[in-house]
Order: C-alpha cells, then structure tokens, then sequence
C-alpha cells in the first residue's frame, strides 16, 4: 500500500469519526452557523475595528479583504477545478452524515473538497485580525489580553473548519490543507499591502 493511499484513508477514517458524532438539532444549528457566516462575520468585525481603530491602521480594512478575497478565489477558484475532490457525500453517498446548509454564495466547484474555501477564509480573517491586534499596532495589550485575542479569533477560524466536516461537505485534510492556505494569503496580503504602501511603524 503507498503512502498517498494510507494517507487517504486515514483521511476518510478520521472524517467519519467526526461525522458520525451525534447530531442534536441545536448543535447543527450552531456549525450551520460558523460554516455559512465566516466571510460576513470577518468583515463586520473588520468593519468595526476599521471606525473604532481607524487611527493606528488606515490600511488594515484593505488587508482584510485583500486576504479574504484571495484566499477564497486560490481555494475555490484555482485549487479546486484542478484537483477536483469529490464531497464526501458524492464519495460515500448515505454513509455520510449530511446536514443540509444554505446554498453556496458562490456555487461554482461546489462539488469539490479539496481545499476547503470556508477553512481558508476563516484563516485568512484570523490571521489579519490577530496580526492587527496583537502585534505592531498592538503592542500596549498585555501578554495575558493578546494570548486571549488569538485563542478567540482562532477558536472561530477552527469552529468554521471543523463545521465542515461535521456537517459532511470536507475530509479533514480539506479543511487542514484550507486553514494552512488561508493562513498564508492572509500573511501575503499583509505584504502585499506593505509593499505597495510602505510605511514606517513597526
């Protein structure tokens, strides 16, 4: 057996020991809810530190939606029509756990899996925002103040990724490989910012 096809199904055993968790209605309500508000919720949040913060970072509200915007298109709109991942549904069919969601913003590759758009989304928010407030810009917060900043914003980017699976729409290493994407496109973005505006700050 080589090592991709070990790989796989530990991939496809991890997924169904987290989908076959039990699935009360209000606990789908609330992965239903960090799966389908992730870009809105970030740009809220993003929104609102932009008018309350706006003195210390003019440029932070164009990172954030530079970091959304190509993780997002990198994860659905390149990654996915090359690679081309069956669901988990399309793969196994009743053998998932399905909870029904609304449909997708944008519903091209939506029968794709790898990698997970909503994990790279949320990282990308989280990466942004935590950069934002913890660091540069934040350097009077105490240790104590940015340790509980960053186990929030990255409690919900791993809220968001884990929903996916929960809800059956991604394999674990869907939402793996999207977190460590979105993660990376909200670091690009920040220098891409920095590159085209440079500033002297930190």
């Amino acid at each position: 057996m080589g090592t991709f096809e070990i790989v796989r199904q530990f991939d496809e055993t991890l997924f169904f020991l987290i989908n076959s968790i039990p699935h009360p209605q209000i606990l789908d309500q609330v992965f239903l809810f960090f799966s389908f508000y992730p870009l809105i919720i970030w740009m809220v949040v993003g929104l609102v530190l932009t008018v309350v913060e706006e003195r210390r970072d003019k440029f932070f509200i164009i990172r954030l939606v530079l970091a959304l915007l190509l993780s997002g298109t990198v994860a659905s709109g390149i990654i996915k029509p090359i690679i081309k991942r069956p669901r988990p549904d399309i793969t196994f069919g009743e053998k998932v756990v399905l909870v029904e969601e609304k449909p997708a913003a944008i519903p091209a590759n939506n029968d794709f899996a790898f990698p997970s758009g909503h994990a790279a989304v949320a990282f990308a928010g989280a990466y942004v925002v935590t950069r934002e407030e913890t660091a540069g810009f934040g350097k009077k917060l105490s240790r104590k103040k940015k340790r509980l900043i960053k186990l929030l914003l990255l409690s919900f980017a791993f809220m968001t990724a884990f929903s996916r699976i929960y809800l059956g729409k991604h394999f674990p290493l869907d939402v793996v490989f999207g977190g460590l994407l979105g993660w990376f496109m909200g670091f690009a973005a920040w220098k891409m910012v920095d590159f085209v505006w440079p500033r002297k700050v930190f």
